[in-house]
């Protein structure tokens, strides 16, 4: 005959539950102290050597990529698309084309930005994604 294991899981849980200590709550005075310190702390900090650059805004458009110029529209559009994370054959579902056209257009736009090897292309792209994605100039 097996032994009943649910009424031995029982006694530890309970076991558990007893042994747990209660939650401690933060008073206002910790609470206080703790803000105080913090802001002594940090103010007490020196200035970075670095400081932030200047958050991009609308006005301030990103600098020009490298070997956009040698591209043709459809080829800006497939490396748009690759930039948004599109598959080959979403790419080709979005632009009603064969999968192979695609992969040929991704090989082709490898070959006119410099870049070697398979993950190159996805790489360029991740990498100039702000650029790829910002809406075109009017």
């Amino acid at each position: 005959m097996l032994p009943n294991f649910n009424n031995h899981n029982t006694q530890w849980k309970t076991i558990l539950i007893r042994k747990s200590p209660p939650p401690r709550k933060v008073t206002p005075e910790v609470l206080a102290t703790f803000t105080n310190w913090f802001q002594t702390t940090l103010a007490a900090l020196p200035p970075p050597d670095n400081p932030a650059p200047p958050p991009l805004t609308a006005v301030s458009p990103l600098p020009e990529l490298p070997g956009w110029d040698k591209l043709k529209p459809h080829e800006q559009t497939v490396l748009r698309l690759i930039a948004e994370g599109g598959t080959t054959a979403s790419i080709a579902d979005t632009l009603n084309l064969s999968g192979h056209t695609i992969h040929g257009q991704r090989t082709i736009i490898s070959r006119k930005l410099g870049l070697t090897g398979p993950d190159c292309l996805l790489r360029f792209a991740e990498r100039h994604r702000a650029w790829l994605l910002q809406p075109p100039p009017a």
